[in-house]
């Protein structure tokens, strides 16, 4: 059975809390966001949607990116809205997921530089599998240190609770009312889910940048 999935790479944050860009910010031989992308773009992904705010001009993605077969397998996907919070980020690259007639989607946060195509690709084996299964989980996640964190997929029939989230309300409620159907993962590697907020945040990444970028 041939199932769809797309990715939403959610990069139309303001980060406040960094006091800059924080995609643009340098990590190993790349940045934040590219290495986000990069990962994103060389997994088992049919597509990725880049969510951007409007004033965006993307220099941020590395130009490599923005050629060839690396840029086919990505677009553009403006969030009008995305100051008024994450959701309306998450909402636009949805609807576009809705229009493409994506099966499933894969949230994927744009500050995550450490998630690599092994964890997305893990997300759309234990989906496909479960869909043989002649199963329907709503969502497919991973559970570190008692917590579930992104990337989440989630299901098409799912779709239209993401899109009636407002403000900075992530999806974290939507996989408690799915519990029953979700799949969770455990995973032990805390590097992979490591997201940055802060100058703190940062300077960790480039310690652990230094040692495996």
């Amino acid at each position: 059975m041939s199932l769809k999935i797309v990715g939403i790479l959610l990069a139309a944050g303001n980060s406040s809390r960094m006091g800059d860009h924080k995609l643009a910010l340098p990590l190993g031989s790349s940045n934040i966001g590219s290495l986000c992308l990069t990962s994103a773009v060389q997994s088992m992904l049919d597509y990725v949607l880049v969510v951007k705010k409007p004033e965006d001009s993307l220099t941020w993605i590395d130009p490599i990116l923005k050629k060839g077969d690396w840029k086919r397998r990505w677009t553009v996907c403006t969030s009008e809205n995305a100051q008024l919070g994450q959701a309306y980020s998450l909402k636009a690259g949805v609807l576009e997921a809705i229009e493409q007639e994506a099966d499933a989607l894969v949230l994927l946060l744009g500050d995550q530089p450490f998630m690599s195509t092994d964890v997305v690709n893990e997300l759309i084996y234990t989906y496909r599998r479960a869909i043989g299964l002649e199963e329907c989980p709503g969502f497919i996640a991973f559970e570190n240190g008692g917590l579930r964190q992104p990337p989440v997929l989630f299901a098409n029939f799912v779709f239209t609770e993401l899109v009636k989230l407002t403000g900075d309300e992530g999806a974290r409620q939507l996989i408690r009312n799915h519990q029953n159907t979700g799949i969770t993962i455990p995973s032990t590697n805390q590097l992979a889910f490591f997201d940055i907020d802060t100058q703190e945040d940062y300077q960790k990444a480039l310690i652990e940048g230094r040692k495996i970028l």
